[in-house]
C-alpha cells in the first residue's frame, strides 16, 4: 500500500477523462495529507480486509485530497482510489472493494458493457436528447463517465444522473422516462425514483447505484 507523491497525484488527477455532456460542480482537488501513522495503519488493515472480500492480494495506491473535494465520496482514478482527508477517516474495507472494482472496469470495460446488456438487461445508445437545462446539472462519476445507458423496466426505458440542483447543494440521483429512436435516447420526463426499487431489489443492487451499471456490478462484486 502507498500513498502517491504529490506530484504524481497531481499529474494523475489532471488526466482525468471528463464527459462532454457533464460538468463538475465542485472545487478543483487539492492535495491533502495523511495526519497521523495511526490513519495509515487503520488504511492498511483495511485493504488487507478489501483484499478478502475481492479474494486475492491488490496493489494499492492512494491519493489524498482535501476534505471537501468532490463532495468527500471516494473515486479512483487511473489505478489510485482518491480518498478526502475527511473519508479517510472512516473508509470501511467494503468501500474500498467497491472503488479496486472501478480500477479493473476501467482497464477492460468492454467485458463489463457486455455483461451489462446480457445479464443487467440494459441498453446502450449512441447518443443523447436531453430535456432543456438538465445538461448544464450533471455531475460526472469519474468511475462512469459514459452516461449512454438506458435500463430497461416493464413499463419502457428509463435513464438515472446524478445532478447538482443548484450551487451548494451536494449530489442528487434522478430517473426520467426515456424513448429510444433509433439509437439516439430521448429524455422525457422525471419519476420517482422509488418506483426503481422493486428492480433494484431484484438485481440485487441499492437504488442508489442505479445511475451507472458501473456502480452496480461494484456492489454486486463486494456483496458475493
Amino acid at each position: 500500500m502507498r500513498i502517491l507523491p504529490d506530484g504524481v497525484a497531481s499529474t494523475i488527477l489532471s488526466k482525468m477523462t471528463y464527459n462532454d455532456l457533464e460538468r463538475r460542480e465542485r472545487r478543483p482537488n487539492r492535495i491533502g495529507r495523511v495526519k497521523d501513522s495511526e490513519q495509515l495503519t487503520r488504511l492498511e488493515r483495511a485493504c488487507d480486509d478489501a483484499d478478502d472480500i475481492l479474494g486475492g492480494t491488490h496493489e494499492w495506491n492512494f491519493i489524498v485530497t482535501k476534505s471537501g473535494s468532490d463532495w468527500d465520496f471516494p473515486f479512483t482514478a487511473g489505478t489510485a482510489v482518491v480518498l478526502t482527508e475527511r473519508a479517510l477517516k472512516t473508509v470501511t474495507p467494503e468501500t474500498l472493494a467497491h472503488e479496486m472494482v472501478h480500477i479493473y472496469q476501467r482497464f477492460d470495460q468492454a467485458s463489463f458493457d457486455d455483461i451489462y446488456q446480457r445479464h443487467f438487461s440494459m441498453v446502450k445508445v449512441r447518443s443523447l436528447r436531453l430535456p432543456r437545462g438538465l445538461g448544464k446539472k450533471l455531475v460526472m462519476n469519474p468511475d462512469g463517465p459514459d452516461v449512454r445507458w438506458a435500463h430497461r423496466l416493464p413499463w419502457g426505458l428509463v435513464w438515472v444522473c446524478m445532478v447538482v440542483p443548484s450551487r451548494g447543494k451536494p449530489p442528487e440521483k434522478r430517473a426520467y422516462d426515456a424513448i429510444l429512436d433509433k439509437s439516439t435516447l430521448h429524455v422525457k420526463t422525471r419519476i420517482n425514483t422509488n418506483r426503481l426499487k422493486r428492480y433494484a431489489a431484484a438485481l440485487g443492487v441499492p437504488t442508489h447505484s442505479l445511475y451507472h451499471p458501473n456502480e452496480m456490478a461494484a456492489e454486486i462484486a463486494v456483496s458475493l
